[in-house]
């Protein structure tokens, strides 16, 4: 269904006017109006056509954690991709443009069908920059003054588009990887690639495993998202941790396999015990039996002698004590995530120097698990946004 262009028009101006109504009450602004496209009569018809034909839903935006948003939109039955860019530096810019080329991406033209389009359909979450005063408006649009002239015609869509976010837009090719991933993917893309998105607690190192991960296709992007922008360890460490909680099944099921015949894979043998016996798996006993089945060289890859609560007797090739490197890590999971005074009398003291290490061992032990067992936890699936 087209979107009215007067609706369009009326969203184009009524932040503006809020903004400058707020810090300056008594600026009297006439009836703000947007000019008409320019050019020939069969220019104008394309452009009229190309805004009718943008579709583009709410609900579909991702939000980025430094303020920018992206959308997938279609208009004439191409894809296109939207990314705002005013919280981005122009090296990180350079980068998603050429990030996203590799991934059949071409930077398109800014067409005025989409911003106009946009003024209304992304209303509030496509609006004027947030660096900008209502000073900077009034002069920039010549409010309170220029509106009020007799040979007053409007503003220009370019004029409205300077004082709005920046945005980019691209053309997803037909053979794109992106048509195949969900915005969680492309969230990750952009974290891993631009240091303004990534959280500043984590390392060089913990980046570099994330990309391997994501080629695997098999782990929950959202909570690796969710990790790797946390503002603070304890956040990161807890979303990172979840991505083992989804695998607990996977020793019980892996042995009731081995031992029964049974001709499935170790997540779909979870669904059926679950679902035929109420079967529920023990948390703390899971991660030790995980841990147990882990190579010493995983643990001999993470800096795990510089975390002061963990004693150098623990990093030993034993499964005992990988057993217990679990408990130690369940147990810190618990005191992140509970709180209960009286039970928590013996609780560990981490220091701040101590996370990014632990973080940094819990994606070497995602990684391993997961693309050692890749048969069994492929069961998350990828959706593109406008399927």
């Amino acid at each position: 269904m087209a979107i009215d262009y007067r609706l369009c028009v009326k969203a184009a101006f009524e932040p503006i006017e809020k903004i400058v109504i707020s810090s300056h009450p008594g600026t009297n602004m006439g009836e703000l109006k947007l000019l008409p496209p320019i050019g020939s009569a069969e220019e104008k018809e394309l452009i009229f056509n190309r805004f009718k034909n943008v579709s583009v839903q709410r609900e579909k935006v991702s939000y980025l954690n430094n303020g920018d948003f992206f959308v997938y939109f279609k208009c004439e039955e191409r894809i296109y991709l939207c990314i705002s860019v005013e919280f981005f530096t122009e090296i990180e810019i350079d980068i998603i443009i050429s990030t996203l080329s590799e991934y059949r991406l071409f930077e398109a033209q800014c067409e005025e069908a989409f911003f106009v389009n946009f003024f209304y359909t992304l209303r509030g979450i496509y609006k004027p920059k947030l660096s900008w005063t209502s000073e900077h408006l009034i002069q920039e649009l010549g409010l309170g003054l220029r509106e009020n002239l007799k040979d007053y015609k409007g503003h220009s869509v370019t004029e409205l588009v300077n004082v709005y976010s920046p945005l980019i837009f691209f053309e997803v090719g037909d053979d794109s990887a992106l048509l195949n991933k969900d915005n969680w993917y492309l969230s990750c893309l952009l974290s891993v690639k631009c240091c303004s998105l990534r959280s500043s607690v984590l390392n060089d190192d913990i980046f570099d495993t994330v990309e391997r991960l994501m080629l695997l296709g098999n782990v929950s992007l959202e909570n690796i998202y969710l990790s790797i922008t946390s503002s603070h360890y304890k956040y990161s460490f807890i979303e990172i941790y979840r991505c083992l909680e989804a695998v607990y099944y996977l020793p019980w099921m892996i042995r009731l396999r081995d031992e029964s015949g049974l001709p499935h894979d170790a997540f779909e043998l979870a669904r059926i015990v679950s679902k035929s016996i109420n079967w529920r798996r023990k948390e703390e006993e899971s991660l030790r039996s995980l841990f147990s089945n882990l190579p010493f060289s995983v643990i001999d890859r993470a800096s795990l002698d510089k975390v002061s609560f963990i004693s150098p007797c623990v990093i030993v090739d034993d499964d005992n004590k990988k057993k217990e490197l679990g408990s130690l890590v369940y147990k810190l999971r618990n005191q992140s995530v509970h709180y209960s005074a009286y039970e928590h009398t013996d609780l560990i003291n981490v220091l701040p120097s101590d996370w990014v290490f632990i973080i940094e061992f819990m994606y070497l032990v995602v990684e391993y698990i997961y693309r050692e067992h890749q048969g069994d936890v492929s069961f998350h699936e990828f959706a593109f946004p406008l399927d």
